[in-house]
């Protein structure tokens, strides 16, 4: 990667990681299956939205990782998550640029705390834990160029979409 010293620690800091949005629930006819439903029916594909944004000095940025179950594929449990983390660089050590770290390692930063609370949400479904596989999220990421925001830690328009299976718990 250029701009960055390997011999050196990233020079970044999370100010804060948050679950911004959250809904769940189960499809309408849910409580009438008397099979055990599969992992590819309890959720089947799920789609993973990553958005980043920066300040217009490039020293604050934002990134938001979005997954939802998709309706199409009538899943048992229904739901979407979202969550954010805030990144600064940090003036004391400055290494990688924040652009190039948030569109190449933000979303692999953020993807376990989303596993987890997808695990958590859905082991209290009818259907037991669902657990979000490993998707290769840099390979998405680098795909999207940077685009800095106007103002604060407005995402930018560039977005990345990925479909992802899960993994139901064995226990």
């Amino acid at each position: 990667m250029s701009g960055l010293d390997p011999s050196k620690q990233p020079g970044l800091k999370i100010a804060q990681i948050f679950l911004e949005r959250v809904a769940f629930g189960h499809r309408g006819d849910y409580l009438a299956t008397t099979a055990t439903p599969t992992p590819d029916t309890i959720v089947g594909t799920v789609n993973v939205e990553v958005q980043v944004g920066l300040s217009e000095d490039g020293k604050n940025g934002l990134l938001r990782l979005r997954v939802n179950t998709l309706p199409e594929n009538r899943p048992f449990y229904e739901f979407e998550v979202a969550m954010v983390a805030l990144i600064t660089v940090d003036e004391a050590a400055p290494n990688i640029p924040l652009a190039q770290y948030v569109h190449t390692m933000g979303a692999p930063l953020l993807y376990p705390f989303m596993r987890q609370v997808v695990a958590d949400l859905t082991w209290r479904g009818r259907f037991g834990p669902v657990w979000l596989n490993p998707i290769n999220l840099t390979a998405k990421a680098a795909t999207v160029p940077p685009q800095p925001t106007a103002k604060g830690h407005r995402p930018s328009r560039a977005s990345k979409r990925k479909r992802a299976r899960v993994g139901k718990s064995s226990g």
